[in-house]
């Protein structure tokens, strides 16, 4: 995984901090590898493009209303809103890759969005929980976080999780 593009600037309404990964094969010769890390790319720009215009639109509507509704330039002054593009790798080791993608912007209200990409590049697939637990994979992890919460009441009375307990 490597970052193709990577911008910090302020224009106008908008402060962008992107950090904008993409990944390469390392096996060159494996044309079906590249066309599938080539698709995987091409999801995550859509997905930052998407996210960048409707943030950007999302903030054009407030300033538009707040306007209509009486507010004033030297109210306006300096309101920004920060879009933010990060990502993580959670693991590599060939050929598993686990990616997460951060998208965020603040302004009044903040909101932060995370996709994840958990990809083997031999097989050009996504790995998903079922591939890996089986078809009951959700009675599986729910029954290892009940048991994880129970653990975690019993060690810390003072702990609470909706739904267990008294109350």
């Amino acid at each position: 995984v490597l970052t193709i593009r990577s911008y910090h600037t302020d224009e106008g309404d908008f402060r962008i901090d992107m950090e904008v990964p993409a990944i390469i094969s390392s096996d060159t010769s494996a044309e079906s590898t590249e066309e599938f890390t080539n698709a995987v790319n091409a999801e995550i720009q859509h997905l930052i493009d998407e996210y960048t215009a409707s943030a950007k639109e999302e903030f054009e509507e407030y300033k538009k209303a707040f306007f209509a509704t009486g507010g004033t330039e030297s109210e306006w002054d300096n309101r920004q809103m920060d879009i933010i593009v990060d990502y993580e790798i959670k693991y590599q080791k060939a050929p598993i890759l686990s990616l997460e993608l951060i998208t965020a912007k603040g302004w009044v209200a903040a909101s932060e969005e995370r996709h994840y990409y958990n990809l083997d590049l031999d097989s050009g697939m996504e790995i998903k929980l079922s591939d890996l637990l089986g078809e009951d994979w959700i009675a599986l992890c729910n029954k290892e976080i009940d048991k994880q919460i129970s653990e975690r009441i019993a060690s810390d009375p003072g702990l609470s999780f909706y739904g267990y307990g008294d109350n």
